[in-house]
């Protein structure tokens, strides 16, 4: 179904498919069984087989896009190799190259990002011009914006960042990672709980309790000098 001046002009390969729209569909290759609503949307795209594109400019251009979801305008807009993604917001994924099997969800939600295979980039301006991110999440307005080189991370928070670090957890607002393979809260965070951590009297009981090396627990206060407090944080050996 081509509804719209220049719909599916020109389009090869894209049989069981709908394009509405001015231009919709308009030049697309193996473009097959799929939908694309809204003026340009998915103009020129190449190997979209399976997709749907809605929004103005929705998937223009995209090329290796198979199986995909852009919804918004400017969704997806001059995607590459994105296959299996979702682009949800306008600009979300506008640009996006080597980012396959990605989400990103928000306005300019990882706008211009590369090599974002497996991304997770939730809010405003998410990911934006992330490079290198394979496998990170992202969530939080502008978290992991400009990241470099930082798979795979995560950083959660409004401007939570990972840097130019890898492997590595940021959580807090503006919470920026400072090495590679690091835990990070921001100094805004005062206080740290952990409820429900099991109490032993020592390493011995801790391993009898069926904590392994590496798992934290806490003294009960029973044990020897100078494990006789309580609450002392214990990392069994």
């Amino acid at each position: 179904v081509f509804q719209g001046a220049n719909s599916g002009n020109g389009a090869t390969g894209a049989f069981q498919s709908s394009f509405i729209g001015v231009n919709a569909g308009q030049g697309s290759s193996s473009a097959f069984q799929s939908n694309f609503i809204g003026y340009n949307s998915g103009k020129l795209a190449t190997s979209a087989y399976g997709s749907v594109f809605i929004g103005n400019d929705s998937g223009n251009g995209a090329i290796n896009a198979a199986q995909s979801v852009f919804v918004g305008r400017d969704s997806g807009n001059g995607a590459t190799s994105a296959a299996d993604s979702f682009f949800l917001g306008y600009r979300a994924g506008y640009g996006a190259s080597s980012a396959s099997a990605s989400a990103f969800l928000g306005t300019s939600a990882g706008d211009g990002a590369t090599n974002a295979t497996g991304g997770v980039f939730i809010g405003y301006q998410a990911g934006l011009s992330a490079v290198d991110s394979v496998g990170s999440v992202f969530v939080g307005q502008q978290a992991g914006s400009g990241a470099t080189n930082t798979a795979p991370s995560i950083a959660i928070g409004a401007t939570a960042t990972p840097g130019a670090f890898n492997n590595s957890i940021a959580i807090g607002t503006a919470a920026t990672s400072t090495r590679d393979n690091q835990f990070l809260l921001p100094a805004s965070i005062t206080s740290f709980k952990v409820a429900g951590m099991q109490a032993f009297d020592n390493d011995a009981d801790a391993a009898t309790g069926g904590l392994v090396a590496g798992e934290l627990y806490q003294t009960t206060g029973a044990g020897a000098a100078p494990l006789n407090v309580a609450g002392i944080l214990m990392i069994k050996q």
